[in-house]
């Protein structure tokens, strides 16, 4: 019982490199259909994969080279075999050439430039300040909100009953859920919805 070795090495889908006792061969083809080069010939291999069911034929340097009917001499023997594996080494080499710069990493593209104006404008804009109403801007408030059909009562620009009334109508009819405190932030969202009704009756 003699020591035997065998490894094959993939290169992509179709290409394997094989190492075994005898030397190293190329392989060619994908599962069920493969063509194996060597040192000492070529080996044609056909099957169904999976099914044990295949057919194989192999022919020697030699005998490719050797002419019908005719036996070599010796030296022209040795040349073929010679020119064999001359012609493996050189495809494993570039075989092998080709796999290492297909697997040499793309250097990433270098990121494009940025003006300094752009990043200042990247930054979002501080939301706008809430602070409680002055006279004039409660006075549009009820204006606003009596427009719309919330009766505010006169606007007079002063806080009553019958404003925090509107104000708690106009959020419930337009499903807010906020307090009712007479703010900045209450007259922006009451004007959007002015605006929008002005929009609308044009």
């Amino acid at each position: 019982m003699g020591f035997r070795f065998y490894k094959s090495f993939p290169i992509g889908k179709l290409l394997r490199v094989n190492v075994s006792k005898s030397g190293l061969s190329l392989g060619i083809g994908p599962p069920g259909l493969n063509l194996n080069i060597g040192r000492r010939g070529l080996r044609r291999t056909v099957g169904i994969p999976g099914s044990g069911l295949s057919w194989q034929d192999s022919r020697s340097w030699k005998s490719l080279g050797a002419k019908p009917n005719t036996d070599p001499q010796p030296g022209r023997q040795a040349a073929a075999v010679g020119s064999g594996g001359v012609l493996l080494g050189v495809l494993l080499f570039l075989v092998l050439g080709a796999w290492l710069l297909l697997r040499s990493p793309t250097p990433p593209a270098p990121e494009p430039a940025i003006p300094w104006t752009a990043r200042i404008d990247a930054h979002p804009p501080k939301p706008p300040e809430v602070r409680a109403l002055a006279r004039a801007e409660l006075h549009e408030l009820q204006r606003l909100l009596n427009q719309l059909g919330h009766s505010a009562g006169p606007p007079d620009g002063l806080e009553g009953p019958r404003t925090r009334a509107a104000v708690r109508s106009f959020l419930r009819q337009h499903g807010l859920e906020r307090d009712e405190e007479l703010d900045t932030d209450l007259l922006r969202r009451v004007r959007s919805v002015a605006d929008t009704h002005e929009q609308a009756r044009r």
